[in-house]
């Protein structure tokens, strides 16, 4: 976690002993550049950790804040090796094979491989997570904060990356965190493979079982009462410390719960078995941190009938969710073996 001086103090202690927490310094406006950019706290946070912790484990997973870890990673199941690490895919990193890569690292040799990206690019199109030894992350942290700081600040970089919100000539790629890690990893002579299945945005079909899911845009289930949909960006002003009453009436409350999803049996029929999972999957996000808030306010609230009768719907549809979500993952599992029985068979959101 990356705060202030100020920040830090005034943050609830109670949220700390939720997860074991580093806090490392803010970035969100560059300390040397006053450049506005929350995504520098990314490699920040990476730099700082690494600066004051050895981790135990040798493989470290890398994530954004906007996702739920549902299965494990384990090294064995990917053939890792120290200078190799594991990436989703992103196509639109158009900048790792033009003249964008050209402009910040022309010494690195393109590849002759298409593991993570086409035979011509300087660096891998990957993203959303990264699984990578701890030496290796360590190694390239501070490459991945300069090429950001270097992407960034590039006049052209708005017409070489292809974020679809730098249009103009000024503009500053919300991107440029992207790029800074792929050039550094790069330059650090960390390569990836492509790992199509473990990352999944909710509503979009699986293709395999998910150990990741990445709610970071606007997705819809439809259902036999309608569309639901939900997007995290209609949430910023969500106060997860507030204790009953909570007003939840409105379309998008921000206290309390989120709206909720439909339940595995408000689905619609007739789905087939993929499309089901889908949309499953897709449900148990909010069912999963709906579930997490009610764990926190029943340990932190005064009792009350609306905690309870709240949070008793709650746990029943996300614990019907969970089951729902498992059996199919078991199911197609077998069918289309995409992990081990022993994986399938423990699956967690």
């Amino acid at each position: 976690m990356c705060c202030t001086p100020d920040e830090a103090r005034a943050y609830k202690k109670d949220m700390l002993s939720v997860v074991k927490t580093h806090i490392a310094p803010s970035y969100a406006v560059h300390p040397r550049t006053g450049d506005v950019y929350p995504a520098y706290n990314k490699p920040e946070a990476v730099i700082d950790w690494l600066q004051h912790v050895t981790p135990a484990e040798e493989w470290v997973v890398v994530l954004d804040s906007d996702m739920i870890l549902r299965r494990p990673f384990l090294p064995s199941e990917f053939n890792l090796t120290r200078g190799w690490a594991v990436g989703a895919r992103y196509d639109y990193m158009v900048g790792v094979n033009n003249a964008l890569a050209d402009r910040h690292i022309p010494e690195i040799p393109r590849r002759n491989n298409t593991l993570a990206g086409p035979a011509d690019r300087r660096s891998d199109k990957v993203g959303g997570f990264f699984f990578i030894h701890r030496s290796d992350l360590k190694r390239m942290s501070s490459l991945w904060m300069k090429y950001t700081e270097d992407v960034r600040a590039d006049p052209e970089a708005w017409r070489l990356t292809g974020d679809v919100y730098s249009k103009h000539a000024g503009d500053k790629p919300w991107i440029s965190e992207m790029y800074g890690y792929s050039f550094g990893a790069a330059k650090a002579d960390v390569w990836h493979r492509y790992d199509e299945e473990s990352m999944l945005y909710p509503g979009y079909m699986p293709k395999g079982i998910p150990r990741v899911l990445h709610y970071g845009l606007l997705y819809s289930v439809n259902h036999k009462g309608g569309k639901w949909s939900w997007d995290k960006h209609w949430y910023h002003k969500f106060d997860v410390h507030k204790c009953p009453p909570w007003k939840l009436a409105a379309e998008h409350p921000q206290e309390g719960l989120f709206p909720a999803p439909p339940g595995p049996d408000d689905l619609l029929p007739n789905l087939s078995k993929a499309e089901r999972h889908r949309d499953l999957i897709a449900i148990s996000v909010v069912h999963t941190l709906n579930a997490a808030l009610c764990q926190f306010h029943t340990k932190n609230c005064p009792m009350s009938e609306q905690l309870k009768t709240e949070c008793a719907t709650t746990t029943a549809v996300y614990e019907a969710t969970k089951k729902a979500v498992r059996k199919l993952d078991i199911e197609l599992n077998c069918a289309d073996q995409y992990v081990s029985w022993p994986e399938a068979s423990a699956a967690v959101f």
